[in-house]
């Protein structure tokens, strides 16, 4: 079963791996939220911000794998700006 914890740690590996080489360190800590269906993270990136996150711990792995690049996407924009 999916926790707040586990899914912490999860997204931390994966944005620490996406952003490896990029000089830039990340956070990820669950955001306090009645229990249901989801789980928000907060991903903190040094020197570029915060972005909320909704893990959806039923949702497959397709969708989740939308839902990382499309944070990573929003992330790389807010770093590097929109591409032209």
């Amino acid at each position: 079963k999916a926790t707040p914890e586990s899914v912490t740690r999860y997204i931390q590996s994966v944005m620490e791996f996406a952003l490896a080489r990029t000089g830039f360190e990340v956070a990820v800590e669950p955001l306090k939220h009645p229990v249901s269906s989801k789980i928000p993270l907060i991903i903190r990136v040094k020197g570029v911000g915060e972005y909320l996150f909704w893990y959806y711990p039923y949702a497959s792995d397709y969708r989740m794998r939308n839902e990382l690049a499309g944070a990573l996407g929003d992330l790389n924009e807010r770093v590097f700006g929109k591409a032209a």
